[in-house]
């Protein structure tokens, strides 16, 4: 299992960054050749206890990567919102905890996360980190950029 930490500081309310993160449609606009598939995947919609399946293909090869929420509890009152994000799949296992809280300058977004890829060698965890880290920023940040401009803090 690797684990790697993804810290983000942007202008928008904590509620806005929260339905942007978890807005599991736009997982496919912003992850390339992926899309989710479940009954609930906007953020004001997910319960703990729901599935869905991040489906990444090239032509017929796949690869399924089967989540199930375990705890959500999104931002409001002046508290933090929080996901627990178990990955169930055979070949893409651990889980995501996800953190929006607010900012003097908006709200931060702390994502964790540890993960096993099947066939992946245990010594190449610090690379397999270093790759996902990478990916998921990109993601998260294109995420929060979606619809209309979200400027990064510094």
């Amino acid at each position: 299992m690797s684990r790697f930490r993804i810290c983000l500081a942007c202008a928008l309310p904590p509620e806005e960054a929260w339905r942007r993160v978890l807005d599991l449609r736009a997982h496919g606009a912003v992850l390339p050749l992926t899309t989710v598939l479940g009954e609930r995947l906007a953020a004001d919609d997910l319960r703990a206890g729901d599935r869905f399946v991040a489906r990444t293909a090239i032509g017929p090869l796949r690869l399924d990567d089967a989540m199930l929420v375990e705890a959500i509890v999104p931002p409001g009152q002046g508290r933090p919102g929080h996901a627990r994000i178990r990955k169930q799949g055979r070949a893409v296992r651990g889980w995501i905890e996800l953190r929006v809280a607010a900012s003097a300058y908006g709200s931060t977004v702390d994502w964790r996360q540890e993960i096993a890829v099947w066939g992946v060698p245990r010594l190449a965890g610090p690379v397999t980190a270093a790759v996902a880290r990478l990916a998921y920023r990109a993601a998260l940040r294109r995420l929060l950029a979606r619809d209309g401009p979200a400027p990064m803090a510094p």
